[in-house]
């Protein structure tokens, strides 16, 4: 019998952050010149028609997401980026 096999062999760990209202998946630490900071998505509902979900993405400071017990954070990649312009 053949075994369907997804693409993505992982999710994403968790992480607790206020700009996503709670829980927000991890996709990536970006290390940049003025510092670490975490890539981040979540969804939410809009407000005018909950019936409908959307997927938010944010890069906010490393220190404005605290980890979640259980969670495994050595798999979650780190980008390098150069000088903003």
């Amino acid at each position: 019998m053949d075994r369907y096999h997804s693409a993505i062999s992982t999710v994403p760990p968790v992480v607790r952050a206020r700009t996503a209202g709670g829980l927000a998946y991890l996709l990536a630490w970006v290390h940049t010149s003025g510092g670490l900071r975490a890539r981040i998505t979540w969804v939410a509902q809009w407000r005018d028609s909950p019936e409908t979900w959307r997927w938010e993405v944010a890069e906010i400071p490393a220190g404005e997401v605290s980890e979640v017990d259980g969670q495994i954070y050595s798999g979650v990649p780190r980008e390098p980026r150069s000088a903003e312009a």
